[in-house]
């Protein structure tokens, strides 16, 4: 899998050029019934093939140095099960990435793109990319140095062969065992409400939440009072401060909504999503619906559903600020649980971040994470399994979003974010008219599940019988 704090030395692309040309491989790409782990296994083990991608329903297969021709991988991998096949002659091995792609970004601009999954891409860069916009498309994969712009927009990372980037979660696959849809957590789930979210969304995107801007202060200061007014919770606001790029520098805040647990409150798990916004003409309008009011509003929505049903375990929600500028507030959040020596404590994190588009009927979503919260994705997409109509793409390789510090500092996280590309990303046309509440619902209901069988309630009652928890469900181990 891919390592979260991969070094990124840049290639020295100039010296190579005025080597020998380098030899070029033969390669496929076989379209694959994505989480169907058998034709996947003999395609992967293909004979002949070197090395293999696996991104959702594409799977990519080379020959080093041209060893089987497409033409023969082409035939072998139809043979072994694939959908179908299309040969990708004349690679060269040299000018592999990954890349992290954004729905702004015109991937052809920077070379082929070989396959796709989820947010990523594996690229083959022109020769006639700029030395300059490469280096900086390297440079803002480095995760090593602390937040800054770096830790958002597209980024390109080190080819890896053999890796799974994203793949449709089966619970089949993944050895897991009883299949629970447990009825009352399903019914306390239809509490959930997407026409009161659809309504915060609106309220948030009314506002300019420009993070150097007045009205995130606004808006700063209606989720206070929203989250005040849940019976349980505990309110701050987290201060920190945002450096000057090419704007002036500006304070800005998380605010946390806490309600403890009622028997385990040293096990936290935290929801959050960042309520600052950006766009094409920021002092004027950056309403940004999807990106994030989706998600803070999600956040808000969740936080109601415990406030009904007070958990076990100690839950925190968060809107965060300044993430379009380098993620500053979930950096400053995991900061501060260090410094108190609560980090520990965070048993798992959900994020949602643009959890409101979709470009088809069909209602798609992506968690993303790191190995090291394996367990925790497991546990999120068996709730999807048992209580959402949601096809889940796990895809592997964090960045961009506010889970990443939550990784760095070693705790479980995930990202929640929609599977199809908004077109209006990071516009004054981020309105709250192109969302589709049905697939914000549907997550909300899958990070609500896992929640509510990890962090359980007072309310709920297993076999009739009030228990004050649903340990019954046993986690997939990773």
């Amino acid at each position: 899998m891919l390592s979260l704090l991969l070094a990124l030395p840049l290639l020295g692309l100039a010296a190579a050029a005025q080597a020998a040309p380098p030899a070029r491989d033969e390669c496929v790409v076989a379209t694959i019934n994505s989480g169907e782990e058998s034709p996947a296994e003999r395609l992967r083990t293909l004979a002949g093939a070197d090395y293999w991608v696996e991104a959702d329903r594409e799977l990519l297969l080379c020959s080093r140095g041209g060893a089987l021709s497409a033409g023969a991988l082409v035939a072998a991998a139809l043979e072994a099960g694939a959908l179908s096949v299309a040969a990708l002659p004349g690679v060269d091995p040299s000018r592999l990435f990954f890349l992290k792609t954004t729905p702004d970004l015109e991937v052809a601009e920077l070379g082929r793109a070989l396959v796709r999954g989820g947010r990523w891409v594996v690229l083959e860069i022109s020769a006639s990319l700029p030395p300059a916009r490469l280096e900086r498309l390297q440079s803002a994969a480095a995760v090593g140095g602390g937040p800054g712009p770096g830790r958002v927009g597209p980024a390109l990372f080190p080819f890896e062969s053999n890796r799974v980037l994203a793949r449709r979660w089966s619970r089949a696959q993944h050895g897991a065992g009883e299949e629970l849809t447990d009825p009352q957590i399903a019914a306390f789930l239809d509490e959930i409400d997407a026409t009161r979210w659809f309504g915060d969304v609106e309220t948030l995107a009314a506002w300019n939440r420009w993070t150097r801007g007045p009205e995130v202060l606004t808006a700063r200061d209606w989720l206070v009072a929203e989250f005040s007014g849940l019976e349980g919770f505990s309110v701050t606001t987290g201060e920190f401060w945002v450096p000057p790029n090419s704007w002036p520098g500006a304070w800005a805040y998380n605010v946390v909504a806490t309600i403890q647990g009622t028997s385990r409150p040293d096990d936290w798990y935290v929801v959050g999503g960042h309520y600052d916004s950006t766009s094409d003409n920021l002092p004027d309008e950056a309403p940004g619906a999807d990106d994030n009011a989706s998600g803070c509003a999600g956040t808000l929505e969740l936080a109601r559903l415990f406030a009904a049903h007070p958990p076990d375990a100690t839950l925190v929600f968060v809107c965060f600020s300044g993430e379009e500028q380098g993620l500053f507030g979930s950096e400053d959040y995991v900061a501060d649980l260090s410094a108190t020596g609560d980090l520990d404590k965070v048993q798992g994190v959900y994020i949602l971040d643009m959890i409101a588009y979709s470009g088809s009927a069909v209602l798609e979503a992506i968690l993303e994470s790191e190995t090291l919260a394996q367990t925790w994705v497991n546990q999120l997409a068996d709730a999807a399994a048992d209580f959402t109509t949601l096809a889940v793409v796990v895809q592997w390789g964090a960045y961009g979003s506010d889970h990443v510090p939550f990784l760095a500092a070693g705790r479980p996280a995930a990202l929640a974010i929609e599977y199809d590309f908004n077109p209006y990303y990071h516009t004054t046309n981020d309105l709250p008219v192109h969302l589709n509440p049905a697939l914000a619902e549907q997550i909300l209901r899958m990070g609500g599940g896992a929640l509510l069988r990890l962090a359980g309630s007072t309310t709920i009652f297993v076999d009739g019988f009030e228990t004050g928890g649903t340990l019954r469900w046993s986690a997939t181990a990773p």
